[in-house]
């Protein structure tokens, strides 16, 4: 019998101010870990130092290990991006749908930004041998729009 793939929903808002309503799955292990194979390559080392520290209750700035964690997924290959999104809808739109991506994302890259990030942490892409991103407790993170003012991802 084969499960049922778990769901994660969060809300976005673009640059506009308009919320946009996410749905992901968490992907196959053939693909999930092949996927985190290569999100790996671009963490610097510092980030698993800062990662593991912060476990061990160092005194580590929690904040700075995301903050670093989000900048390192920025500098990923361009054609890796949309495959992190496969299994994402945006407004009940599949982000792999012809098209999709482009309409979602142009000029709209903080909310891009943000719907990566929750993949990554929902998949638990960033997870190390007896750590997992998404067990430390991280600082919501603002996302800058158009206007100046800031929305955040929910948790």
């Amino acid at each position: 019998m084969v499960k049922a793939p778990e769901v994660h929903k969060f809300t976005l808002t673009d640059r506009n101010g308009t919320p946009h309503a996410y749905e992901t799955t968490a992907f196959r292990p053939s693909v999930g870990s092949r996927l985190r194979a290569q999100i790996a390559a671009f963490i610097a080392e510092p980030i698993v130092v800062a990662v593991y520290d912060a476990v061990r209750g160092q005194d580590t700035d929690v904040g700075k290990v995301a903050a670093a964690a989000r900048m390192a997924l920025q500098a990923m290959p361009t054609d890796l991006i949309p495959a992190i999104l496969d299994t994402t809808f945006r407004d009940g739109m599949l982000m792999s749908a012809e098209g999709a991506f482009d309409d979602a994302y142009s000029r709209n890259y903080a909310e891009l930004d943000s719907a990566l990030w929750e993949v990554v942490k929902f998949n638990d892409f960033l997870s190390f041998p007896g750590i997992s991103l998404s067990n430390l407790k991280l600082p919501e993170m603002p996302i800058s729009g158009s206007n100046g003012e800031h929305s955040r991802p929910p948790a």
